[in-house]
């Protein structure tokens, strides 16, 4: 499966989260409901569904498989811990977990009222856009249905890092109910999108 495709199926998913979000923000109390509710989508895609690799560990009597989409499985380079809320990882016959890598990485940062956020400035999200960097393909969802909206300057702000920092393999999608607000972002443009 090459990595065009699943971007397509990635991006596909997301347009329908974003619609579902959009018609019934309270569907989403957390940002793990966010995180639950696109891994469903993920898994049930006809194509991802197909890849089973065999999961090749010590501890295993019998050769057990898995599946490309995973919630924040931890990936653990020599010089520092990464998880993602969501990722594909490689197709292959075999995996095991030292040398499989992920080829997607999904991030949410999720703001809903009344209660009291710390995601009301954009400087976790740029942590966030720097560790899907290191990804062949990232995409960051900013969704918010608190009283307290996404400001103008911290999308100005965010489309400014991605070219400051050249990730032109970033997508970060925004979407503030209160605001009406759906936009896209890379390193090229903001564009307003339909959900």
């Amino acid at each position: 499966m090459k990595l065009k495709y699943l971007e397509k199926v990635v991006e596909e998913k997301i347009h329908e989260l974003l619609r579902i979000f959009n018609e019934n923000p309270t569907f989403f109390l957390s940002e793990r409901d966010v995180q639950c509710f696109l891994y469903s989508l993920l898994i049930r895609d006809s194509v991802i569904s197909r890849y089973h690799p065999i999961f090749k560990r010590k501890n295993l009597k019998e050769r057990t498989k898995t599946i490309l989409v995973h919630t924040e499985k931890l990936r653990e380079r020599e010089d520092r811990k990464e998880n993602y809320d969501v990722s594909i990882w490689q197709r292959k016959k075999i995996v095991s977990l030292d040398e499989w890598e992920p080829l997607i990485g999904i991030e949410i940062k999720f703001n809903r009222g009344p209660y009291k956020t710390k995601r009301g400035t954009p400087s976790s999200v740029e942590k966030d856009i720097t560790k899907l960097s290191r990804l062949k393909k990232g995409y960051l969802l900013w969704l918010n249905w608190n009283k307290k909206r996404i400001k103008p300057e911290y999308i100005e702000a965010l489309k400014k890092h991605l070219k400051r920092k050249k990730y032109k393999n970033i997508k970060v999608y925004c979407l503030d109910y209160y605001k009406s607000m759906k936009k896209v972002i890379d390193s090229r443009e903001i564009k307003d999108i339909e959900v």
